[in-house]
């Protein structure tokens, strides 16, 4: 951004990378004009849900590890927890098509990324700019868990709850998804 010469942002990412967008708003809240949290996460979280979908993340890295890319996407295909079977037949092929394509090296390899401390999870009440969270109705379970723990925690939220769409609400709705987005930006720009 300093070297695009942005000194504000509306800071948005989906899935892990909304945690990213948590952290940014928390280091930088100075530079962060809204917080869009899609299919949210942030840094921290801990729960029954959240450990079952990180056991589950285990063994597609292990199968990463022992079979490689094709293995680890079997894995991920066979998951439950992403309510594969809510996914319309057209989405899922993008879904599938965009996993084929991935590596997982992420999977494979340590986590370069550094987080903050304390984590998020300690810090969502001081965010202060606009945010809107998007969860949906077989978003994962650990993912709806986190949009109600933003949606109590960050003193000016809004959440939207996009039904009968999973994780993939993007792909699935996408004009749901960017109705809600620019109503949002709307309303946070004229504030």
């Amino acid at each position: 951004m300093t070297h695009l010469g942005i000194d504000r942002a509306h800071i948005a990412g989906f899935s892990m990378g909304s945690a990213i967008a948590v952290d940014f708003c928390l280091a930088l809240p100075d530079r962060c004009s809204s917080l869009i949290a899609i299919g949210p996460w942030f840094n921290g979280y801990d729960s029954p849900l959240a450990r079952t979908l990180f056991e589950d993340f285990g063994a597609i890295s292990a199968a990463a590890a022992s079979g490689g890319r094709d293995a680890a996407l079997k894995q991920l295909l066979a998951a439950t927890w992403w309510y594969p079977e809510k996914v319309p037949p057209r989405a899922f092929e993008r879904v599938k098509a965009i996993w084929s394509d991935y590596d997982f090296w992420h999977f494979k390899n340590p986590d370069p990324r550094r987080v903050l401390a304390p984590p998020a999870a300690d810090q969502l009440e001081r965010i202060t700019a606009p945010a809107l969270i998007i969860t949906a109705e077989y978003d994962l379970d650990a993912c709806r868990a986190v949009a109600h723990q933003m949606d109590t925690e960050i003193p000016d939220s809004k959440t939207v709850n996009l039904a009968s769409a999973t994780h993939f609400m993007f792909i699935e709705e996408p004009e749901q998804v960017n109705a809600a987005i620019l109503d949002f930006l709307v309303a946070a720009s004229s504030r």
